[in-house]
């Protein structure tokens, strides 16, 4: 545990609509110092700084050209480097194809250069996928990969299933997975079934099947300005969402969608978002459609541009429990329709005034209320004063108010 300094730079350019050769470019150079490393080892990252380079265009038709690499400059050790160049073309009814020669060095110094060959099927209708892969290498055999996958209806709270089927140098290898991602956690069910082909088994003199199962269990504790967050694991930067007093024991979702929530505050504590990309402009939104009626959330929609890998603090909602409305008359008891006006607070100098305006028929409604006195001004007519108990929340029912014009 300790400081230390760690940075990323990145340049952009993102793919344009009007240009039909959809180019995109990403250049990223990060520094990481000695004090930073990942959980389960207790060693510095052994590479202090680390650029990456990724270029796609479609040359023609529907075929694309991808060219990529990085280079990785060792702490204590050699440098590594990986570079990569690729095709990939639609072939139409979810069909498409790819291409891929990729040469790399690692930190033992070993060379290694490979070719990937995929065919690929997707069923967007049925969420499912089927693959076909094969690998060329020049330190291993030919293998070949068949994948099947069914994605889940919704980013969160939907399982996933995948098979995949390999087939390397020591023989068959059979895997199947669960996967399910929470607010809180990611769970993951894996079982693998292996087993050696005949002359693999000969020369290691063992033919046995053998069968793996893996269960797997992600999750994280935040901490922002002295508030602690449950959370599924940390990808980058986050946003913890605290619920204030008032709100305690109420759900608010966080970036509502078709899908459902990206996080949300409820009985196990705040919402953290937690992956959002440093340096990059993003919005939080607020939803709170079962709040008690009276409840204010206050703003709902948040700009926030976090930091390299750093935590920000939302503090959810107002102090206000009670939704007031009523109806304005003059002396003669006729409404006063159409009106506008305003509302103080004669016992916090600190709350926001809130304007009122009546219907045809002289009602109003407003929402953002706490315990305390207030008072009603109209232009050219004498204030009405109005109190809320403390034992008051929710729907609080005015009556008729009667609105007494300003004596000469």
């Amino acid at each position: 545990l300790g400081t230390g300094l760690a940075m990323r730079l990145q340049y952009e350019l993102p793919p344009r609509p009007q240009d039909v050769t959809n180019r995109s470019l990403r250049v990223a150079a990060e520094y990481r110092g000695d004090r930073f490393t990942t959980f389960g080892s207790l060693s510095p990252s052994p590479d202090w700084l680390m650029l990456s380079t990724a270029y796609s265009q479609r040359i023609f038709g529907d075929t694309s050209l991808n060219i990529g690499g990085g280079y990785r400059l060792g702490r204590d050790g050699p440098d590594s480097y990986t570079a990569n160049l690729g095709l990939s073309r639609s072939l139409g009814n979810g069909l498409s194809g790819s291409v891929t020669l990729n040469h790399s060095l690692d930190q033992q110094g070993q060379d290694e250069t490979r070719a990937f060959l995929g065919l690929s099927w997707l069923m967007p209708q049925r969420r499912q996928s089927v693959a076909l892969n094969t690998t060329v290498s020049s330190t291993e055999t030919i293998s070949n990969r068949l994948s099947w996958s069914r994605s889940p209806e919704r980013r969160l709270q939907s399982p996933g299933l995948a098979l995949d089927l390999n087939r390397g140098s020591q023989g068959y290898d059979l895997s199947g997975r669960l996967t399910y991602t929470d607010y809180r956690f990611d769970l993951g069910l894996t079982h693998d079934v292996a087993w050696p082909t005949a002359a693999a088994g000969a020369n290691n003199n063992n033919n046995n099947i053998s069968n793996t199962t893996r269960l797997t269990l992600g999750t994280a504790l935040v901490f922002a300005d002295g508030h602690v967050g449950w959370s599924r694991p940390i990808t980058n930067s986050f946003v913890l969402v605290v619920p204030r007093d008032r709100w305690r024991g109420q759900t608010i979702g966080v970036n509502p969608s078709q899908e459902g929530y990206g996080a949300v505050v409820d009985g196990f504590g705040p919402a953290v978002l937690p992956d959002l990309q440093p340096y990059y402009v993003s919005r939080v939104r607020l939803d709170a459609p079962e709040a008690p009626l009276g409840y204010d959330l206050g703003a709902d929609e948040y700009v926030i541009m976090p930091s390299y890998r750093s935590g920000t603090l939302i503090m959810a909602g107002t102090e206000a429990s009670a939704f007031v409305r009523g109806v304005l008359v003059d002396k003669a008891g006729a409404p006063l329709g159409l009106q506008a006006g305003e509302v103080v607070s004669l016992s916090d100098a600190d709350w926001v005034t809130q304007t009122l305006f009546t219907n045809r028929n002289g009602r109003f409604a407003l929402l953002g209320f706490t315990s305390g006195r207030y008072e009603i001004r109209l232009r050219d007519r004498a204030p009405v004063p109005f109190e809320i108990a403390p034992d008051q929340a929710g729907l609080i029912d005015l009556g008729t108010l009667t609105v007494p014009t300003l004596s000469p």
